[in-house]
């Protein structure tokens, strides 16, 4: 009796860790297609990696191009932050961009493409809230 109650609890956990990640993966979607970014930057500084990130950096960039000139979503996850001609990206596993190194952005497709590597990247939402506070605090007032 209490093996098989053990048993469905462990069944109830995994089926409720389904149902988050499933939810939370329609509620990015729905995210990036009300964002809709499409940008062209070049990489200002070498990517901000924090020890506590989870391989996630910050990059900063001097946009280019962009169909949104400002964008600032701080008050919940976020990815992006946009001011006119600057923007800091918050992107996984990107260590090897450099500075000067240009990319393409589309939200979209959830994309980000070095030219200068010829490599992409794919955008994911960061929800380490340890790193979301540390870009808050670091590059929120930018």
């Amino acid at each position: 009796m209490k093996s098989n109650l053990i048993v469905f609890f462990v069944i109830a956990c995994v089926m409720l860790i389904i149902f988050k990640t499933r939810t939370d993966r329609k509620d990015d979607e729905e995210y990036f297609k009300k964002i809709d970014l499409k940008m062209d930057a070049v990489v200002n500084e070498n990517p901000d990696c924090p020890s506590a990130s989870n391989g996630f950096c910050v990059l900063s960039l001097k946009v280019l191009t962009s169909n949104i000139q400002y964008y600032n979503e701080k008050d919940s996850n976020f990815f992006i932050l946009i001011n006119n001609d600057y923007a800091y990206l918050l992107l996984l596993g990107c260590r090897d961009i450099n500075k000067g190194d240009t990319l393409k952005i589309d939200v979209m497709k959830k994309n980000v493409y070095c030219l200068n590597k010829r490599k992409s990247f794919q955008i994911i939402m960061p929800t380490n809230d340890h790193f979301l506070s540390y870009v808050k605090n670091k590059y929120g007032n930018n």
